[in-house]
């Protein structure tokens, strides 16, 4: 069943060049006149944007509030470019005031960090290069540097769009994720935080504000960001959302289920990981293998992002072993398991 908009929010569906499809920006038509994420920097995902604004009697120049829930390129590729049309407000997470004031440097750390991870995680020199080479490709759709000029915070309040937005920091798909709750009613602008069709990516960044991106994949140092997500999740369950906004796919309401089977699928995944490891050591590569068949080049670092991020959960409940050596990484089951609530 579709489910209606409520008046002064329009929706954006926005053409990417990667697999996850289309993205969703969004119009909050109230005073300031607000855009909700831009979609990445290719021409035909501007005039989706420039036709769209077009529909509902609006210009990029128009445009008052910029906000941006995450740093991925499909969600802030055409900001530096709409800065420049309308000179609107940019808000976004604090923590990326540093980052996005030097996109393609921030495009290079990430890239050089995920290589990284991907090669202590098993990842052989081939695959690698494919990495490498879509990273570069990739990069391009990420758009231009640009200032942030509202560094928003975990409980701060933002009027978007005649509304009052309560920001809350959402961690686990990014670092920098946040959602927007209007408390009056029930609204949650979601980004990525929460997909209705798809489940979000638990994906290791870089620190945000870190400028040494190959010593931050050290298993020591980086994020753990499935259990952020868990935990994230966790917490928006709480707000109390009727109506989520998010930033692909269509909208729907009350996530409470949804947000329930998101974590019961992590915890299954995780499951069939720990079996796996009971026949012996492995990498995270060679744990693809056993959630998936056949990966194609474009996501098989993220399958095995995806293994190391439940692997960072099996070890924080203490089901398994890791250890790194000779700069490769191995984890096995633990002969005790902890009790997991």
């Amino acid at each position: 069943m579709r489910i209606e908009l409520p008046a002064g929010v329009t929706q954006l569906v926005l053409p990417t060049p990667w697999l996850v499809g289309p993205v969703n920006a969004y119009i909050l038509h109230g005073d300031p006149l607000t855009l909700v994420d831009t979609g990445p920097a290719m021409p035909e995902a501007r005039a989706a944007l420039v036709n769209g604004l077009a529909a509902q009697g609006l210009k990029p120049s128009d445009i008052e509030l910029l906000v941006l829930t995450h740093q991925h390129p499909d969600h802030i590729g055409q900001a530096a470019w709409l800065v420049e049309q309308s000179g609107a407000t940019v808000a976004a997470y604090h923590g990326l005031a540093g980052e996005l004031a030097d996109v393609p440097a921030m495009w290079a750390r990430i890239g050089e960090f995920t290589a990284a991870l991907m090669t202590r995680h098993g990842m052989p020199v081939h695959e690698c290069a494919q990495l490498e080479a879509n990273n570069l490709r990739d990069q391009r759709y990420g758009g231009g540097s640009f200032r942030i000029d509202l560094g928003l915070a975990d409980g701060q309040v933002l009027v978007a769009g005649g509304r009052r937005l309560t920001v809350h920091h959402r961690p686990g798909h990014s670092p920098s994720d946040i959602v927007l709750l209007d408390e009056l009613d029930g609204l949650l602008v979601a980004g990525d935080h929460l997909l209705a069709k798809i489940s979000s990516n638990p994906l290791s960044h870089p620190a945000l504000g870190a400028r040494d991106s190959v010593a931050a994949s050290a298993e020591d140092r980086r994020a753990r960001p499935l259990l952020d997500y868990i935990s994230s999740l966790t917490s928006t369950r709480r707000l109390g959302a009727q109506l989520v906004l998010p930033g692909h796919g269509p909208v729907f309401g009350e996530p409470g289920a949804l947000i329930e089977n998101r974590i019961r699928l992590h915890r299954t995944r995780a499951d069939e990981i720990r079996q796996a490891l009971a026949a012996g050591p492995r990498t995270a590569r060679q744990l693809v293998e056993v959630l998936w068949d056949g990966l194609s080049d474009e996501v098989l670092w993220l399958g095995v992002a995806e293994v190391i991020a439940h692997l960072d959960l099996l070890l924080d409940e203490g089901r398994i072993r890791m250890e790194t050596v000779d700069g490769l990484t191995r984890s096995w089951a633990a002969q005790a398991e902890r009790a997991v609530a």
